[in-house]
């Protein structure tokens, strides 16, 4: 989840990604959170609520380096594994069983290895690799190997765990479909009318009832 901000933090200081132009606050570090500094804050505001503060230029094409050298450096661990930019890594855990008899004991070892590299990390499964990315997103720390609390903690998810656009997302939830779990009582037919037939096809993705393949 902070990936870029977690490479950059060598020091007691406070540290801030920021993007934009004029430049504003991005992603702040729990140093900076607790004196004020909040996403979407102007630089002078920032450094006026922590003067101590350093300002790191977000750069998306040096996050995904880090990426990478993550995954080759986790590779020797857990393979068969996949980049998920901009800031996820995918791993086939029930080909690893004669290792990791349970995901929560890969979680385990992939969460020391993150230590090691000084970065945070959040970890889930799922029958689908868009289920594990949503559940991994939202932080639930659902490793497990039964299907049906995968798919329990997945219907809890918020409409606005999604990664589709903010208008949608907006919509259904002014139409009272609060959680994943409204839209899948649903029929499809009335499924497609609401989400336009892509986002129904990526709601059937992350079901597994269409296929997604990974490289």
């Amino acid at each position: 989840p902070s990936l870029l901000l977690d490479h950059h933090q060598t020091s007691d200081l406070p540290v801030a990604l920021s993007t934009g132009t004029p430049p504003v606050i991005q992603q702040p570090d729990d140093q900076a959170r607790q004196a004020g500094v909040q996403a979407g804050q102007s630089m002078a505001t920032a450094r006026a609520l922590c003067p101590q503060l350093t300002l790191i230029p977000f750069c998306d094409a040096r996050q995904t380096e880090l990426l990478e050298q993550l995954a080759a450096d986790l590779y020797q661990l857990a393979s068969p594994l996949a980049l998920w930019p901009p800031d996820g890594l995918l791993i086939r855990a029930d080909r690893l069983r004669h290792l990791y008899p349970q995901p929560e004991h890969l979680a385990a070892v992939l969460a020391q290895q993150l230590s090691q590299h000084g970065l945070n990390g959040h970890m889930a499964s799922g029958t689908t690799p868009r289920m594990a990315r949503l559940l991994a997103r939202q932080n639930t720390r659902v490793c497990t190997r039964d299907p049906e609390t995968m798919n329990q903690a997945l219907r809890r998810l918020p409409v606005t765990a999604t990664d589709w656009p903010a208008r949608v997302r907006q919509r259904l939830t002014r139409m009272g479909l609060q959680h994943l779990e409204d839209l899948l009582e649903c029929c499809p037919a009335e499924l497609t009318s609401r989400l336009g037939p892509e986002l129904y096809e990526d709601l059937q993705r992350i079901l597994g009832r269409a296929g997604d393949p990974v490289q």
